[in-house]
């Protein structure tokens, strides 16, 4: 047994472990995408749901016959919509960064065979524009989440304000 026959097998052994850790990789990737995308939806859900749900609570307190009431607690509700727009308004925002993050990844994420090129000590090319954007994508990505979600929890905070101020 020849040493070149023993780097081809371990070579061989190597490429065969660094597929399966690739695949590992691109499944753990595949759901990370999958909890993202119904993260979004869920922000889009969550702001559309309560704009619609507020509007339709208070074209039904519009048609009570106690206009003052009906009247001063729209006064202080009707602040919460835009709150809610800009909810939705940022997780759309949030489903684009998040495209954009998964286009990168896909770009940036290495093959097995150049992980192995890499084991070895040779050098692969990596596109070198696209090397930050997974990371600042996806920091981008919590922002905006964040903030639409928070979005949500101010405007639910100024409809409860409203009906503390109008019944209490």
């Amino acid at each position: 047994m020849g040493l070149a026959m023993q780097d081809s097998f371990g070579d061989k052994a190597r490429l065969e472990y660094l597929k399966m850790a690739h695949a590992e990789y691109l499944e753990a990737l595949k759901a990370t995408k999958e909890f993202s995308s119904s993260s979004v939806n869920m922000l889009f859900i969550l702001n559309g749901g309560a704009i619609v749900a507020l509007l339709a609570f208070l074209g039904n307190v519009y048609g009570k016959p106690e206009g003052a009431i009906a009247l001063r607690l729209a006064k202080e509700m009707v602040p919460a919509i835009p709150w809610l727009i800009g909810g939705v308004a940022l997780a759309a925002l949030t489903s684009g960064i998040a495209y954009i993050n998964f286009s990168a990844l896909h770009a940036v994420v290495p093959s097995a065979t150049h992980l192995l090129e890499w084991a070895r000590g040779e050098k692969f090319d990596q596109p070198p524009r696209l090397r930050y954007v997974p990371t600042a994508s996806a920091y981008f990505g919590l922002l905006t989440a964040s903030l639409s979600l928070g979005a949500f929890c101010w405007a639910a905070y100024l409809v409860f304000s409203g009906f503390r101020t109008v019944f209490v």
